[in-house]
């Protein structure tokens, strides 16, 4: 199958294109710029994501198309910029989905977000529950999620909505890698008392659920996630294991911890270490999708990345 992956250069395009090449499909990769390092194949620089933004060339001859570029989770008043996402999440992903249906495109995969919930609760999430972004950027998925089902409604294509939580692996950036430079540190950390949940996912088995997917013409809207939840204390000892440290972990009692949060105007983030965030991929695994690497796995092998990491950025 001739496969196009957008984003192929970012963290987990890097990880898609390689599923997808082992599983002997022919892949074209699109960024904004040129090619990383060491690839080999087509190649299209496709400039800025925004709805003038011209995706024929890379359509062209494409059996399916997984589109992972995006406009992602920033922090800072750029976290806020309502148009920022729109252009690039919602119209440049209706402008390569229009182009697709032009070019005779069967499938088209879309890497979505749980941020279309907006935040956690004890419940598992499944993918009926209603939308309630509380975030740009979790508003931008929503919309380009439902412009697409209104885009593709009584054609040929089959569209497949995958909604991941939070992405970690080797090459991590942004808040996974605040999480273990964390746990890199010595400091005993509040958190052996936690009994929340979190549904993480890996990149690996991210991969291999797009790999699963156009490998099954499975079309529909899947929420993915690695096989275990994981309490944020459970989380940081498996890290400081990983990094091979003592996990230095001590019980602060959840309302004093959520005091501390609102004192130093940090109660987002407490929440979202402290919170749960669980996800119910039952329908996923109807398809037959069994994820490839377990959490344990997944996770060992992002602390090893991250002591590689850490090395490089200190010689």
């Amino acid at each position: 199958m001739q496969v196009l992956v957008t984003g192929a250069s970012g963290f987990v395009g890097g990880a898609t294109v390689a599923a997808l090449r082992a599983a002997g499909h022919v892949v074209r990769g699109t960024g904004r710029h040129g090619p990383p390092p060491g690839w080999s194949g087509e190649w299209i620089a496709t400039g800025p994501l925004t709805a003038a933004t011209d995706w024929r060339a890379a359509v062209t001859g494409i059996d399916a198309v997984v589109h992972l570029a995006a406009h992602v989770h920033v922090h800072g008043p750029a976290a806020a910029d309502e148009p920022a996402f729109t252009v690039a999440n919602v119209d440049a992903t209706l402008a390569l989905a229009r182009a697709g249906l032009s070019a005779g495109v069967s499938h088209f995969v879309f890497m979505s977000s749980v941020a279309v919930y907006g935040e956690g609760r004890d419940a598992a999430f499944s993918e009926v529950d209603a939308f309630a972004p509380v975030t740009a950027y979790g508003r931008s998925k929503r919309d380009a999620e439902a412009g697409l089902t209104a885009l593709f409604h009584g054609t040929s294509i089959r569209l497949t909505i995958l909604r991941p939580p939070l992405v970690y692996g080797p090459g991590v950036g942004s808040n996974f890698l605040s999480l273990l430079r964390l746990a890199d540190s010595a400091l005993p950390l509040p958190f052996a008392g936690t009994d929340n949940r979190r549904s993480l996912v890996s990149t690996r088995n991210l991969a291999d659920a797009v790999r699963h997917v156009l490998a099954t013409a499975t079309a529909g809207t899947f929420l993915v996630a690695d096989d275990g939840d994981m309490s944020t204390g459970a989380l940081i000892a498996r890290l400081r294991a990983g990094l091979d440290r003592p996990p230095r972990l001590v019980h602060v009692p959840a309302a004093l911890l959520r005091l501390a949060g609102t004192i130093l105007g940090r109660s987002r983030q407490l929440e979202q270490l402290t919170g749960s965030f669980r996800l119910d991929t039952c329908r996923l695994a109807s398809t037959g999708w069994v994820p490839p690497q377990t959490v344990a796995t997944g996770l060992s092998e992002t602390a090893s990345w991250y002591r590689n990491f850490r090395r490089g950025s200190t010689a």
